[in-house]
């Protein structure tokens, strides 16, 4: 079932992600679903006018509470900021910069194959089943809300996708092999560039602890990896 199988799956699912990159090019619609996404924009579209993360909404003239937004921002000592991490402001300022919103939308398409990927090497490394990984892989594309997330102005494609890579660094990190340290290095080096855009990719260190204590070979070097990753 391997290798045959590979010869399937890996041109459907770089197919299914050029028609996803290829519908949020052509055919997303553009527009606001929640005022989250409002946030996540206007500190990007700040950050790329003002190179600051401090966002302008005249709360200085009025002084009213409402202007905070129901608290997605946030007074910090020095002016009015986005309550998200800084992430995804520093990120989508560029994009915005050269393709406008539509970039945004292109980025977290390219982020959801990055995620689609990540899915299907994370199933075959822990199963060592072709066909089970890429029914894993069509599961969490067509069985989640992933594609929901896909197209609108959220990073939840890119911590789903930093997530996914972490986990299977980690799980390639506990067994009894050389190069242990360099791949806790780089889950630990994924997993907090993943906590640039959504803070509760930090959930998933409970589970690395847990499973490290339980079937670390080399429990010293994925400790130290991780910590300095």
């Amino acid at each position: 079932m391997g290798r045959p199988m590979s010869r399937l799956t890996t041109p459907l699912l770089v197919a299914l992600s050029a028609g996803l990159v290829l519908y949020a090019v052509f055919f997303a619609q553009l527009g606001f679903f929640i005022i989250d996404e409002v946030i996540y924009l206007f500190a990007a579209d700040t950050f790329l006018n003002t190179g600051r993360l401090i966002v302008e909404n005249g709360l200085h003239l009025g002084q009213s509470g409402d202007l905070f937004w129901s608290d997605l921002l946030t007074l910090g000592p020095g002016g009015i900021t986005s309550q998200y991490p800084p992430g995804t402001t520093w990120v989508w300022a560029p994009i915005l910069g050269v393709m406008g919103e539509r970039g945004v939308i292109v980025f977290n398409a390219i982020a959801l194959a990055g995620a689609l990927f990540a899915t299907r090497t994370l199933a075959r490394q822990m199963f060592q089943d072709e066909w089970v990984a890429l029914v894993a892989s069509l599961l969490f594309l067509f069985g989640t809300f992933s594609l929901e997330y896909a197209f609108v102005y959220w990073p939840h494609s890119i911590s789903i996708w930093t997530v996914t890579a972490s986990f299977y660094l980690f799980l390639r990190a506990l067994e009894d092999r050389p190069d242990v340290f360099r791949l806790a290095f780089f889950s630990g080096l994924v997993l907090g560039f993943g906590l640039l855009f959504r803070l509760d990719n930090v959930l998933a260190l409970p589970a690395f602890a847990l499973l490290s204590v339980l079937y670390a070979a080399r429990l010293d070097r994925i400790i130290l990896g991780g910590t300095l990753g």
